[in-house]
């Protein structure tokens, strides 16, 4: 049950013509999804399972989109910005949204906006290139009314655009009004509206939608590949209903719905709710097993965000678990840096740690040093360079987190946070109980019992003689 979660599109320099006969960016892959989509209709329309079918799948479309909003960091509370662009004109709140000429007209222009598929009744017995064509209406409708009602700079998540030959090409064309798009299953984030074109060009490109030409049209293939994954990861879904799996059918539902289900508030961080709810794996299909636990990430992601501490170091990155929670404090903040020291990350972990931050394009929060920890740090120390929150992470014996530990007090600022992982296990249980002792220029503060955290109170003043047994 592997597959992608979000696949990222970002403007590119293209300029784009009107040809006199039809042009399409096509392969093969994308012809097999045509397929597929068919099987899978008919897979659909042949189980008679309906009331499994609408406990699975109740309000299901409602939250993965406020799932999908609150991890792009809509402002869903922010009621005077926020909307949702419904599909279904009876569903229009009549005193916030109108309909003139097919187009939707709002008395204000919203900085956040949701807009839902239609009525799964309207299109059930359609076949698939009936359902495509239907929704390639409303969707080239839907792209003229975010001139209405979108604000500069604002945001939409709406479901895909259908899938035929004219699919890449809304991409594209997205790319025109938007400074970057995210793709997501059947959703697409289309993030901060910044159109290079008028609305009059817009309508030109929709009615020529057919004869439209990009002068650089880039990850294709890419795409392609992303959007059969998905495809075919519903199919998996749908047969196991079929042959009256529940269990594994349940299993890839909540695996594609990212438990969209559970109540999100209960999470400080929207990357805690992804590791928590997903199987994170290697390249090579391995559970990760040595990471950043979700109730430790919690508690890291909240102290960086409350004391607003921007200067982040890390020892061992490993797979970037621990990063993620550190760098989406940072973001929340709005700026910092994490720096990560770690030897083995492109030997031994094939990038991933560095390929989690790029994918959530946190790269502006995060530098790599590859170096062991105790090599490096002298540098810092020599440097004065200085920190106020600190994680040692990583496998550890006692002697080489007490050395790490005693270098990072000579670069961490006075009321900064050191926090180590795994302590718990006999050698790291051992550090804390020498720096419970020990090390009275610190505090330990309060953590989830695999962790353990200090703050540092005053410098270190201990005459050169001073001991206590541990």
């Amino acid at each position: 049950m592997k597959t992608d979660i979000f696949f990222n599109l970002d403007r590119y320099d293209f300029t784009f013509k009107i040809e006199d006969k039809d042009t399409y960016y096509w392969n093969d892959t994308l012809d097999k999804i045509l397929k597929l989509q068919e099987t899978i209709r008919l897979l659909r329309r042949d189980i008679k399972k309906e009331k499994i079918k609408e406990l699975a799948m109740m309000d299901g479309d409602r939250k993965i989109l406020d799932y999908l909003l609150k991890f792009f960091n809509f402002n869903t509370t922010d009621y005077d910005n926020y909307h949702y662009l419904q599909v279904n004109r009876d569903e229009n709140r009549p005193f916030d949204i109108h309909i003139n000429n097919g187009l939707y007209n709002c008395k204000k222009k919203y900085k956040y906006l949701a807009s839902l598929w239609h009525k799964y009744d309207e299109i059930k017995d359609l076949t698939i290139p009936e359902r495509i064509k239907y929704q390639e209406k409303i969707n080239y409708t839907r792209f003229l009314s975010f001139f209405n009602c979108l604000s500069t700079n604002g945001s939409i998540v709406i479901h895909n655009f259908g899938f035929n030959k004219n699919t890449i090409k809304l991409m594209y064309i997205s790319l025109l009004l938007f400074n970057r798009i995210t793709v997501y299953d059947q959703y697409i984030a289309l993030i901060e509206f910044n159109p290079k074109i008028s609305f009059e060009q817009l309508g030109s490109l929709l009615d020529n939608i057919s004869k439209v030409s990009f002068s650089k049209v880039e990850h294709l293939d890419d795409f392609s590949k992303y959007f059969y994954n998905k495809i075919e990861f519903n199919y998996n879904m749908y047969k196991y209903l079929s042959d009256n799996n529940y269990d594994n059918y349940f299993r890839y539902m909540n695996y594609l719905h990212l438990n969209s289900y559970i109540n999100l508030s209960d999470y400080s961080s929207i990357d805690e709710l992804l590791y928590e709810n997903l199987n994170v794996t290697t390249s090579s299909n391995e559970e990760i097993k040595n990471a950043v636990k979700p109730q430790e990430g919690k508690f890291i992601y909240n102290i960086i965000k409350e004391n607003k501490l921007e200067k982040c170091l890390q020892i061992g990155m490993g797979y970037g678990i621990g990063a993620l929670y550190i760098t989406s404090a940072l973001e929340s903040i709005g700026k910092g840096c994490l720096t990560s020291i770690d030897p083995y990350q492109r030997k031994q972990f094939n990038n991933m740690g560095m390929d989690l931050i790029s994918n959530l394009k946190r790269e502006k929060y995060h530098k790599l040093i590859e170096d062991e920890g105790f090599l490096y740090i002298p540098t810092l120390i020599k440097e004065k360079k200085k920190f106020n929150f600190i994680l040692i992470d990583g496998w550890h014996t006692f002697d080489h987190a007490l050395v790490d530990f005693f270098m990072c007090d000579q670069i961490l600022e006075i009321y900064g946070i050191i926090v180590l992982s795994d302590t718990i296990q006999r050698g790291m249980n051992k550090v804390t109980k020498y720096l419970d002792t020990n090390y009275t220029h610190y505090k330990k503060i309060a953590t989830p019992n695999t962790i353990t955290a200090y703050k540092k109170i005053n410098e270190d003043q201990r005459t050169f003689d001073f001991h206590e047994n541990f």
